[in-house]
C-alpha cells in the first residue's frame, strides 16, 4: 500500500547480509499488522531484480479471515506454470513440492512468501504439510533466498527471524513528514507516538491531515476518538480508519469501502459490483482514485482485483448484510462450483 519506507536501514542490510550469505536459505520478517512488513520487501528486493529470478506469492489473495482453511495449493499451481516444471496433474503435492525444490536449486531464485500466517496455526505450527515440506526441502540446499512475512514465528528452524518494530518517535516524525505534514519537529514526534508510531496508522495520519487539515499536524486533535479501542490490537489505526469512515459519510468512497468489508481478500470487480452501490463509471473511477491517494486501496485500475489492507476489510465487516453475502455466494457458486473455498467470508 505505501512505497514510502523510513526508518528501515538496519532491516535492509540485515536482508542484504542475507542474500550476500551463502549459508542463510530463509528469512522470516515478523511483526503485527501494519508495521511495515511488505512494504519493506517490496523495497528491499527491488535493487536484485536484476541479479536473479524474482517469484513473489501474497497468501493473503486468498483470504484472511481467522476461520479460513487457505491453502497452498493455487501457489504451487502458479510456481510450477512460472518455472515451466515438469510435474504430472496426478503427481503428490509432496512431488511437487520436490519438483519446484529441485528446479529452484538449479539458479539464484528470490523466493517471497507475504503474508504467511492464514496458513499457520496460532502457536506459528505451519499446518499447510506441503509449504512446509518446500520450506524444509530449500532450508537444506538452494542457491538463492526464501523471505517470508508472517505475524507469527514459523516452525522452521533454519528460517532466520528478522522482527520488525514500529518506528521510533524520530522516524514516525520523518514519515509523515514524507506524508506532506507539516509542523514542528517535537509535535510531531509527539504525534508518532501518541499513534504508536505504528506505520500503517501513520500513514492513515498522515494522508488525512493532508487531504482534508492542510497538511498540519496541530489539527489532529479535531479527529475525534470515534471508537473505544484503547488497549486493543492495532488501536491507532483502527481509529483513523473510523475517521475516514466519518469524512466519507454518504460519498462513493464509503459505498466502495464497505463493499469491500463482504472480502476477506482481494475483490473482483464483478463481485465487488454486487455489493455496491450503483454509481456512474466516471464517479467510480474518481472514488478510487481518492482513495488510493488516501492509501485506503491499492490500485485504481478497474480490470483488477481490488484490495486493501486487512485491517481496512476487518473494519467496514462490520456493515455487511446477509443478503450481501448471499448474492456474492451465488456469484461464486456459479463461478467456481468445485471450489467452496471461494464462497465468501
Amino acid at each position: 500500500m505505501n512505497t514510502n519506507l523510513v526508518g528501515r536501514e538496519p532491516e535492509i542490510g540485515f536482508l542484504e547480509r542475507a542474500w550476500a550469505d551463502p549459508v542463510t536459505k530463509i528469512v522470516q520478517v515478523i511483526a503485527a499488522g501494519g508495521t511495515g512488513k511488505t512494504a519493506l520487501v517490496d523495497k528491499w528486493f527491488r535493487r536484485h531484480v536484476s541479479e536473479a529470478t524474482v517469484f513473489g506469492w501474497s497468501f493473503y489473495s486468498q483470504g484472511s479471515s481467522p476461520d479460513r482453511q487457505t491453502s497452498s495449493d493455487p501457489f504451487f499451481t502458479d510456481i510450477i506454470k512460472w518455472f515451466n516444471i515438469d510435474v504430472a496433474a496426478t503427481d503428490s503435492i509432496y512431488i511437487k513440492a520436490e519438483a519446484i525444490a529441485r528446479r529452484l536449486r538449479q539458479e539464484r531464485v528470490l523466493l517471497i512468501l507475504d503474508g504467511v500466517e492464514p496458513l499457520q496455526e496460532a502457536d506459528g505450527t505451519l499446518r499447510d504439510s506441503a509449504l512446509k515440506a518446500l520450506l524444509q526441502e530449500l532450508a537444506t540446499e538452494n542457491q538463492g533466498l526464501v523471505v517470508c512475512t508472517t505475524r507469527v514465528r514459523i516452525d522452521i528452524p533454519e528460517a532466520v527471524p528478522l522482527d520488525l518494530n514500529n518506528l521510533t518517535p524520530e522516524q514516525g516524525a520523518e514519515y509523515l513528514r514524507s506524508l506532506n505534514v507539516e509542523g514542528e519537529e517535537s509535535e510531531l514526534q509527539k504525534a508518532s507516538r501518541e499513534y504508536g508510531n505504528h506505520a500503517l496508522a501513520l500513514t492513515l495520519l498522515g494522508t488525512f491531515l493532508a487531504r482534508f487539515h492542510d497538511h498540519d499536524i496541530y489539527r489532529r486533535f479535531e479527529i475525534y476518538r470515534l471508537v473505544d479501542e484503547e488497549g486493543k490490537p492495532y488501536e491507532h489505526a483502527r481509529r483513523m480508519i473510523a475517521a475516514y469512515e466519518q469524512m466519507f459519510a454518504g460519498k462513493q468512497e464509503l459505498g466502495i469501502l464497505r463493499a469491500l468489508g463482504y472480502f476477506d481478500r482481494p475483490a473482483e470487480p464483478e463481485a465487488l459490483k454486487l455489493v455496491m452501490p450503483a454509481m456512474e463509471d466516471r464517479k467510480y473511477r474518481a472514488a478510487l482514485s481518492r482513495l488510493f491517494d488516501a492509501r485506503l486501496i491499492v490500485t485504481t485500475d478497474t480490470t483488477q482485483a481490488l484490495d486493501c489492507h486487512p485491517l481496512v476489510r476487518e473494519h467496514f465487516a462490520k456493515d455487511t448484510t446477509p443478503e450481501g453475502h448471499a448474492l456474492l455466494y451465488e456469484h461464486y457458486k456459479r463461478q467456481a462450483p468445485h471450489r467452496p473455498d471461494t464462497l465468501g467470508r
